[in-house]
């Protein structure tokens, strides 16, 4: 059974990429620029999986179950992941 993820990405692996696009699929975005002055932007996509994206990683955290049952009440096997990746 899966259900939360937390997945990082080293902003030098990601390629290349345009915010805007990244962000027009997202729902409550913000900006926060913390005291190190890192600046990372976030929001949601599907109301449940949270993306942000720093200077450093691009991050997905959530429950892959929500996403994609659309609820936590079901359990998503392995078998089921693959089919839906």
């Amino acid at each position: 059974m899966y259900d939360t993820i937390h997945l990082r990405l080293p902003i030098d692996r990601v390629g290349e990429f345009h915010l805007d696009s990244i962000c027009s699929g997202l729902d409550r975005i913000s900006e926060h620029t913390y005291y190190n002055g890192q600046n990372i932007i976030s929001g949601r996509l599907s109301g449940n999986l949270r993306v942000s994206i720093s200077d450093s990683n691009l991050s997905i955290k959530g429950s892959l179950a929500k996403y994609y049952l659309g609820n936590n009440f079901e359990t998503l096997t392995q078998i089921q992941t693959l089919l839906n990746a």
